[in-house]
């Protein structure tokens, strides 16, 4: 879930893209899972989707690979509930990145207390934060091959 504003609009990079509504200073959260909110899915339930359902999912999702504080140790695609699934990739040029938690503990070490409130935050998914200033109006980047086992299909690669 988005936690800064943002809207969507024509990207020069790919069909559309998410755009800064005001000012976020280097270091903010930007983006993290929430659980009923985004859409996590198994490779099962991908699989029994309707073609062309499962050629939409499969644009929109990313695919989460299993990481030591993934408590459910599995691959999991999961489809954003917001505009977030319109953020768009760059490899030089990202103002995003992500990190992983092992606990909400560390989290709020990092991120201070602004998203805590949720009870429905997926730590382990990870959150992506501002590498940079990035100014109103600016389209919100980050490098799929930090984080999407199915980045290289997607572009292209």
């Amino acid at each position: 879930m988005l936690i800064v504003e943002v809207t969507l609009g024509p990207s020069s990079i790919h069909g559309l893209g998410i755009f800064a509504k005001e000012r976020i200073p280097k270091g903010s959260l930007v983006w993290v899972a929430h659980h009923g909110f985004d859409v996590y899915y198994n490779a099962d339930q991908i699989e029994a989707l309707h073609p062309r359902v499962k050629a939409y999912v499969e644009d929109h999702v990313y695919i989460s690979t299993p990481r030591h504080n993934n408590p459910t140790n599995s691959v999991r695609h999961v489809m954003c509930g917001d505009q977030a699934r319109y953020m768009n990739h760059s490899e030089q040029d990202y103002n995003l990145e992500s990190a992983y938690f092992e606990s909400r503990d560390d989290a709020v070490a990092k991120f201070g207390a602004e998203v805590m409130g949720s009870e429905t935050v997926d730590w382990t998914e990870g959150a992506n934060f501002a590498l940079r200033d990035i100014e109103a109006g600016e389209e919100l980047l980050c490098n799929y091959l930090e984080f999407d086992a199915d980045a290289k299909r997607k572009l292209g690669m």
